[in-house]
């Protein structure tokens, strides 16, 4: 039998997760292969400028629901995670139908899937189908007793044996707000067996695909204790130099004085829009720097403002990144590696989810001051932790130690051989 030649690779999320998931799009596209991204419609230009096929997915920003998630889990931020995680899964139960339909569309026609786990539906057509389903995952979300689930708070420390168990009681929590209606299709539509208590692990255990995770081992090295089957990359770059366009007012602003400071917030930002850029603009003036400021907010003035800060609404990070003195950012999965892959100093301001985690990682690897505290951000704290950022020699040091290190990885290359060797072994998943 021929190996698969069109794969569809499917992602549900951030632009920090699905940036990742396009470039292992591209590497597997150079491979050879007919490739199909199957994720949310405002990356369709993305996907289709880089010569692969597109399919939309329902995507819950489209509703305001990301809005009320993000509140939601700000509001019961410190409270239990397991009754927050579960109460904002069951907030979502309506929209699993239509995201579900999506999915089953998505996967006409492929002849093997490379998905994240939120696009776990894709698994069970895989099953049914018996193609080969792979697994890809920037976090490192899996069962083990060397660290806690990203989602658990950074104070709970309670040992392996906790940890171990912070991922299956969320991995419960997550699975039985949609255990009626998944089982339910599987059996109706699919002609499955219906999921056990166990869930979607189940599924793991007994096929144990292959399953890919981009990141960077120089930050965290593979758990000891996870199984052959799961394998560190190295981070999967997404090239969007080659893409950009700079305006004239932006190339004059950078080449007007000293390199600026990078800050870039995201989305979480927009409820503090206001009160962050006044710290911000404190802080520029306090320290004698200039700035550039990436922003979603549609209130907020695009521009040169003040003379020492230029607001923009879009910038390409690889093009940025060499000329800027530091980066101040959210920590997602993007910002973290793409500054730690240019050796700047950087500051994290972790909002939630896989943020904290990437940001006391870079703190662990004393690459980076103290996390500061979105609430708490004042302009006295960030020009500190800038100041801290660029002049402590350990830190220089050690940035300088993980840059070589990523240097020498090749994500995308690592991922794509991996894929290649399993679909060699026909059938699924």
């Amino acid at each position: 039998m021929k190996r698969p030649e069109h794969i569809t690779v499917m992602n549900v999320g951030s632009r920090d997760d699905v940036h990742p998931f396009i470039a292992l799009g591209e590497g597997l596209q150079r491979a050879g292969h007919k490739v199909t991204v199957a994720t949310h419609s405002g990356y369709e230009a993305k996907v289709r400028e880089r010569g692969m096929d597109f399919r939309p997915i329902f995507s819950p920003q489209s509703t305001g629901l990301a809005d009320l998630l993000c509140s939601l889990e700000v509001k019961a931020a410190g409270r239990n995670p397991i009754k927050r995680i579960a109460a904002a899964l069951q907030l979502t139960e309506k929209y699993h139908r239509r995201l579900r339909s999506d999915i089953v569309r998505a996967c006409d026609g492929a002849e093997a899937l490379v998905l994240s786990p939120p696009a776990q539906t894709a698994f069970h057509i895989a099953e049914q189908r018996q193609i080969p389903a792979i697994i890809g995952n920037v976090q490192p979300a899996y069962r083990t007793s060397e660290f806690p689930h990203f989602l658990m708070p950074n104070w709970l420390r309670f040992g392996r044996s906790f940890n171990h168990l912070s991922y299956v009681a969320l991995e419960q929590a997550m699975y039985q707000t949609y255990r009626r209606g998944t089982n339910s299709w599987r059996t109706r539509k699919l002609g499955l067996d219906p999921l056990p208590m166990a869930g979607p692990q189940a599924l793991v255990e007994k096929y144990k695909p292959l399953m890919l995770f981009g990141h960077s081992a120089a930050l965290i090295p593979r758990p000891s204790d996870w199984p052959e089957h799961c394998y560190v990359t190295g981070y999967w770059w997404l090239d969007t130099e080659a893409y950009f366009d700079p305006s004239a007012d932006l190339m004059r602003f950078i080449g007007a004085g000293d390199p600026p400071v990078l800050i870039c917030l995201g989305d979480h930002a927009k409820k503090q829009t206001n009160r962050i850029l006044r710290e911000i603009t404190d802080a520029v003036r306090k320290s004698e720097r200039r700035s550039i400021v990436i922003t979603n907010d549609d209130r907020v003035e695009l521009g040169q403002l003040q003379g020492d800060i230029f607001m923009t609404d879009f910038i390409s990070f690889d093009w940025i990144l060499p000329r800027i003195s530091a980066f101040v950012h959210y920590a997602g999965a993007e910002t973290t590696f793409l500054g730690l892959r240019s050796g700047i100093p950087t500051v994290a301001v972790p909002f939630h989810f896989d943020q904290r985690l990437w940001a006391e990682s870079v703190r662990r690897q004393g690459a980076s001051p103290t996390p500061l505290r979105p609430k708490r951000l004042t302009a006295d704290k960030l020009v500190k932790a800038l100041d801290h950022a660029i002049n402590d020699p350990s830190l220089v040091r050690r940035r300088e130690e993980i840059k070589d290190a990523i240097a020498k990885e090749d994500g995308v290359r690592d991922a794509v051989a991996l894929i290649e060797k399993r679909l060699e072994r026909q059938g699924g998943p």
